[in-house]
């Protein structure tokens, strides 16, 4: 037979139940309470993450603008810098997968307005700018 790892294991949580109603009833108000807990705290820990690797890419691009030349040296550089937005891809993931739990344990909120909905617009480094519409048409 194949184990199965334990980080691989399906994990029964309250937001896992479809019926929203129902949550109370099969799970109870202290486990539910405690998932809430956790998703929040989930929801800013992936926030944390997604800032840092920004950051990391912010500087990883300027270091590689301003060091990095030739095609060995820069064929590095982008191998790090697509390592770089992997992880933060993974952080943008884990982000939206602890608000969509949230959401599915309270609906909609109050707590949306620090937990806000993640476009992938909205992921970005500082020094990186939205396209204004003139130059998305050029």
């Amino acid at each position: 037979s194949k184990s199965v790892q334990p980080e691989e294991e399906q994990l029964y949580l309250p937001s896992n139940i479809a019926d929203p109603a129902s949550h109370v009833a099969v799970c109870g108000e202290a486990i539910i309470g405690i998932e809430e807990q956790m998703r929040v705290d989930q929801a800013h820990d992936a926030l944390d993450e997604l800032r840092r690797q920004l950051r990391y890419r912010m500087f990883a691009n300027q270091f590689k603008i301003k060091n990095v030349v030739g095609q060995h040296p820069n064929t590095r550089a982008r191998k790090w810098l697509a390592a770089i937005d992997g992880r933060a891809i993974i952080a943008k993931h884990a982000y939206r997968h602890a608000r969509a739990a949230l959401l599915t344990l309270q609906g909609p909120g109050a707590w949306e307005e620090d937990l806000q909905e993640l476009q992938d617009d909205d992921v970005r480094a500082l020094n990186e700018r939205a396209l204004n519409e003139q130059e998305k048409a050029e």
